[in-house]
């Protein structure tokens, strides 16, 4: 685990990005629900936690999100990478891109409007989405904007430092510290806990904030975000992180973990499931036994998918955007659509109470699921 932490789920992502330098323009494959995929972008600062990542002990925790929601027509197209020439310099610096794969940003097409009405109709279910380390959140457009497209709203977070870059409420841009990641394995696990439950209480606050939005008579999305059916996901160390979000928020009745690995075990620092539903859907094969053991004595329904052929990106846009850009012939459609339809039927059934075949799904898929629970 330790030895990938530094550049987790960018390899294909890069790659891909690489490949667009000197070819036309690609979309990220399309959303297949009935609504259309609205984006705004929000940045706030808890005022109640420090910046651990910084030295001055006046700076507080600034986040940024990108909250897509089930939209009418209209708004603007939303480019790929919001914020992209302001960010260049510290995505370059911190090694998250290389500089063809930044000239490849700019030619991936969303199926997302910036600033569109919310579609008219009930409120949406919220999920919040922690990425990959030095992963901005936007490489998950393509599973954001299908489960958006089906009635979802979701928060995908940029947690300042452990993203490529981003650029806080207060105009600095906070590039990923890779120099935070010893090479060392235990003082290395160490950290790697230590920001996941930043990361968890980044998702907490951010679920606080919706509340606080969902109020807020100048809100266009007021009452429109139903937060009493919130879910988290996280991947890789988001996904630790969104099992430790569930562990000690209750405001999360369901989580979803996307193949990440805490010393063998997808939960954090080895505290079992969280006692309300949840998914590990992963590339590994087979769990080790003490973490089998967990699953048994979860006391809700939980399941473990592994997906025949994926790899860690393989729940990026990476392997999707190469495809496309290369004209290649390999798993990424397929996997790209196994995860979208797995993760929408395992919060429609945990959030929305509705029936779904999962073990049908899992069957089509090429892709072996074990329940565990009630």
């Amino acid at each position: 685990m330790l030895a990938q932490v530094n550049r987790i789920g960018l390899t294909l992502v890069v790659a891909a990005l690489s490949s667009l330098a000197s070819a036309q323009t690609v979309s990220l494959p399309a959303p297949l629900g009935p609504f259309l995929v609205g984006r705004l972008t929000f940045r706030w600062t808890d005022d109640a936690r420090p910046e651990p990542m910084t030295a001055d002990p006046t700076d507080h925790r600034s986040l940024l999100f990108h909250l897509s929601y089930p939209a009418g027509p209209g708004g603007s197209p939303a480019p790929y990478v919001p914020d992209l020439e302001r960010l260049r310099d510290a995505l370059r610096a911190s090694g998250a891109l290389t500089e063809a794969a930044l000239d490849g940003v700019a030619l991936v097409q969303t199926h997302t409007a910036v600033g569109a009405p919310p579609a008219g109709g009930a409120s949406f279910p919220v999920l919040v989405l922690s990425p990959g380390n030095s992963t901005n959140a936007v490489f998950y457009t393509a599973l954001v904007e299908d489960l958006v497209s089906h009635g979802y709203a979701v928060a995908a977070l940029d947690h300042p430092f452990d993203v490529g870059a981003v650029t806080l409420d207060d105009g600095r841009v906070a590039a990923f510290a890779s120099g935070a990641w010893p090479a060392d394995p235990d003082s290395g696990r160490r950290v790697f806990l230590e920001r996941a439950s930043v990361r968890a209480d980044d998702m907490s606050f951010v679920l606080g904030r919706l509340a606080a939005l969902n109020r807020d008579a100048t809100s266009t999305l007021r009452g429109r975000l139903d937060l009493s059916r919130a879910g988290a996901i996280g991947h890789s160390v988001g996904g630790i992180a969104a099992s430790r979000a569930c562990q000690r928020d209750v405001r999360f009745r369901a989580c979803l973990n996307l193949d990440g690995l805490n010393a063998s075990s997808p939960f954090f620092a080895g505290r079992g499931s969280p006692d309300r539903p949840f998914m590990f859907l992963t590339k590994e094969s087979r769990l080790a036994d003490g973490v089998t053991d967990e699953f048994r004595a979860a006391r809700s329904r939980s399941y473990v998918v592994s997906i025949s052929g994926a790899s860690h990106d393989s729940f990026t846009d990476g392997p999707a955007i190469l495809e496309a850009a290369t004209g290649a012939t390999g798993d990424a459609t397929r996997i790209t659509s196994i995860v979208r339809a797995v993760v929408r039927a395992f919060f429609d059934e945990a959030l929305l109470g509705q029936l779904t075949d999962l073990p049908s799904l899992i069957t089509q898929a090429d892709a072996t699921m074990t329940a565990y629970g009630r």
